[in-house]
């Protein structure tokens, strides 16, 4: 019996990661091939960085693991959207997981609960406290709608991954301390067998620390959680203030990552923002007193939304607030000062009391804040649902303590077990979030419906028309492109540039190439180092013959991305062109080196060869663009075999 008893937790909490596991594939299975969206032709379809992995030998940047991911699905998918979508599905399967876990160890940690360090007077629900409590947590983190964001939206997998990690150092710091780490006190038969000793746990944590720094700068606000749990749920009597603050130490020192990076490192490795790529629709000049009064409301929607998620929104046509007076912003700035005073009487009082629910409400409710301040003073936008993901496991942990703590008062009152209708509070809740999750998907499950439902909620903000814009110019219904694209362009935006951009390209492929010429000249008026628009002319004074306005144009194209085989390659073809050979094959050349698999470029120096009369270097190039054909590339081939006839006869 007393071998059964010890096997039942590790059952149990095996059954509840199944649970967790097929309900997370429940609620996301019908995006598995779900398309690139939004930012994702960015940071992934056109980022050639992470098209190898040996890009990957600096580890410069505050993004470089979430970078590295993708790199790797890369590796292993290409621009097969599935293999994105079911790493990001696992990774938000593998952080409700660590919610519940830590949830669970927390509650060894606190008092009033069965299995605590007191346990005297429990009642019925207390008895089910450590397994319910920490399961509702982590099942309404996974199910609940408003994480569809982060986990639907592939490039979004920064914020999952950075929460993966984050979760992961304080689940893994809290175990080293539990099994004895820094003084710890271990209880008698608490001990669970494990394979790794609390130092071992606790390096792992600073690692997962600093992972977590590497993928997203959210994480920089870990060490602050870390120390606030410390002092919350660990007694000073397990050991001495100073021992406490000397391993804590490493995870402060982890608080200067984000920042050194940031300073010394902009602009270089692989891991950057591709901040000049970045479709930000925001004044980036407005006052940054405004944007930090406005986000008094925005955490007032974030926290509507936790409660009631209804009409989300990708793109939130947002309105700006100028000052703190302001009846809303006052209003806001009011609400969620009472609720931060609220919560450290809670704490304070729950503290000295050995309150297990109050210091669990009160913890919850600080890490949503605190974890919520760094997305706060991002300035590139003003709302974004991804940025609630880590907050919302606080918050979670917040309500369902609330709930558990209102129904023991209910019992204590009436004199009767309510455990029945707490179960049913819960599965309602759940079943209610998870098929709202489900139906949010349904939208991100195309293009068209994700960029539809953005516009039909934000008609007035110009971005989500460009995005409808670019699916329509990509699918072949330019009209409808060109028609979006007026309508962003009569619309207030610092995007104006963009635009100008598009409906270029919409007269481009209509055959309008000189009023394209017109568009993209009014895109460089906005914008002087607009890359894609240099590039662009490039390409259209070729068709139109202007071969020196076209060398000129990707000329500073490559001034400004020195590094890109694409813009060689096609400045070797305008030398080639002009009869300039030698010039050409010097470009096809650089082309070759920044990609060995650029067969076009071997193609294109063969030619080059063969036009100066060194038929010796031009059968070298022939043969090895035949040895390195790509499928597309079958025309092409058998050309080269002609031409290796032609000039062997010749000889």
């Amino acid at each position: 019996m007393d071998a059964f008893k010890d096997t039942k937790p590790l059952f149990y909490t095996i059954l509840i990661i199944i649970i967790l596991s097929i309900l997370g594939f429940f609620a996301y299975s019908n995006i598995l091939h779900a398309p690139f969206v939004f930012d994702d032709d960015h940071y992934i379809v056109n980022n050639p960085e992470i098209r190898d992995l040996s890009n990957f030998k600096d580890t410069y940047g505050t993004r470089y693991v979430g970078f590295l991911s993708f790199a790797i699905n890369y590796y292993f998918n290409g621009l097969n959207t599935f293999g994105y979508h079911l790493v990001n599905i696992v990774i938000h399967i593998l952080n409700a997981i660590l919610v519940y876990v830590l949830v669970q160890i927390t509650l060894q940690r606190v008092q009033g609960f069965k299995g605590s360090r007191v346990q005297e007077n429990t009642r019925p629900l207390d008895s089910l406290t450590p397994r319910i409590l920490p399961f509702a947590v982590s099942l309404i983190f996974l199910v609940h709608p408003i994480q569809t964001q982060a986990v639907s939206y592939i490039t979004q997998r920064f914020a999952s991954l950075a929460a993966f990690f984050y979760l992961l150092a304080i689940v893994l710091y809290v175990k080293a301390r539990v099994l004895g780490f820094g003084g710890s006190r271990v209880q008698e038969n608490t001990r669970p067998p494990d394979p790794l000793t609390p130092g071992t746990l606790y390096v792992f944590s600073i690692l997962s620390a600093i992972l977590a720094m590497k993928t997203k700068e959210i994480s920089f606000t870990l060490p602050i959680i870390i120390i606030l749990y410390e002092f919350t749920f660990f007694s000073a009597k397990d050991s001495r203030t100073w021992t406490r603050f000397l391993y804590l130490a490493p995870f402060l020192l982890t608080l200067a990552i984000i920042p050194l990076n940031l300073f010394f490192y902009s602009g270089k490795g692989i891991a950057q923002h591709l901040s000049e790529q970045q479709v930000v629709d925001i004044n980036r000049n407005s006052p940054a007193y405004d944007h930090f009064i406005t986000q008094f409301k925005v955490t007032v929607t974030y926290i509507r939304l936790l409660f009631l998620p209804v009409n989300q929104n990708y793109d939130y046509d947002y309105p700006m607030s100028h000052s703190v007076f302001e009846v809303q912003a006052l209003l806001s700035f009011l609400f969620l000062l009472s609720i931060v005073i609220a919560a450290i009487y809670l704490y304070i009082r729950s503290w000295k009391r050995d309150n297990g629910y109050g210091l669990l409400i009160s913890f919850g409710i600080l890490w949503f804040f605190i974890t919520l301040s760094v997305e706060a003073r991002i300035r590139n936008d003003i709302i974004f649902e991804h940025r609630v993901y880590l907050p919302s496991a606080g918050f979670t942990l917040s309500f369902i303590t609330s709930i558990f703590y209102g129904f023991e008062y209910l019992e204590r009152r009436l004199k009767r077990s309510l455990f029945a209708y707490l179960l049913i509070f819960i599965l309602t809740a759940s079943i209610f979030l998870l098929f709202a999750a489900i139906k949010r998907n349904m939208v991100w499950k195309s293009e068209e419906g994700i960029y539809l439902d953005t516009v039909n909620k934000s008609p007035n903000k110009a971005r989500p028309h460009n995005y409808l814009a670019g699916f329509y110019e990509k699918t072949g219904r330019i009209d409808e492109a060109i028609k979006e694209v007026n309508i962003a362009l009569s619309l207030p935006s610092s995007l104006h540039y963009f635009h100008h951009y598009n409906l270029g390209i919409g007269y481009q492929k209509k055959g309008l190439l000189n009023d394209a010429v017109d568009e993209f000249l009014s895109a460089i008026k906005l914008k002087v180092d607009y890359l894609d628009a240099y590039r662009s002319l490039g390409i259209i004074f070729v068709e139109l013959g202007r071969f020196e306005d076209a060398e000129k144009n990707i000329k500073k194209a490559l001034e400004l991305q020195p590094t890109s085989n694409v813009l060689h390659n096609t400045l070797g073809n305008i030398y080639l062109m002009q009869g300039k050979y030698r010039e050409s094959i010097v470009e096809y050349e650089k082309a070759f080196s920044l990609d060995k698999n650029n067969v076009e470029a071997i193609y294109n120096i063969a030619m080059a060869y063969e036009n100066i009369g060194s038929k010796d270097k031009s059968i070298e190039f022939y043969k090895k663009f035949i040895e390195m054909s790509h499928p597309d590339y079958e025309n092409e081939k058998e050309r080269a075999k002609t031409r290796i006839k032609e000039l062997t006869k010749n000889d």
